[in-house]
């Protein structure tokens, strides 16, 4: 399976509100480069809504560290990972994974569940 599959698009209004909301919980200075952000690739499985993201869709894909952290539940209540990637400049990836491995992930979490992984 390929890492990532190369597109060229716009985030979805539910991508855009899921970074706004973690930017503002935990690295509020990306909230300036949010509106700036474009969707460059997605992950190689194609299933998932995985994301890599730039500032333009000539950005070359940044394989970033883990910045951000959290957990939320899909609509079965099953625990979802969400991970935003990156470097100090900027984000790189939206992650999702099924934590407990019982679902296939096809949707983002619902903001109102999302909690740090810390916790």
């Amino acid at each position: 399976m390929k890492y990532s599959i190369p597109i060229k698009r716009k985030l979805k209004n539910e991508e855009y509100k899921l970074l706004e909301y973690l930017f503002k919980k935990e690295k509020k200075d990306f909230l300036d480069i949010l509106p700036e952000i474009v969707v460059i690739g997605r992950c190689g499985c194609g299933k998932c809504p995985t994301i890599q993201f730039g500032l333009n869709y000539e950005s070359d894909l940044i394989h970033g560290k883990n910045i951000i952290d959290y957990y939320g539940l899909s609509k079965n209540g099953n625990l979802i990972g969400v991970s935003i990637l990156g470097n100090e400049y900027q984000p790189s990836e939206l992650e999702f994974w099924s934590i407990d491995g019982v679902e296939e992930i096809t949707e983002i979490p619902d903001i109102t569940t999302l909690k740090p992984m810390d916790n």
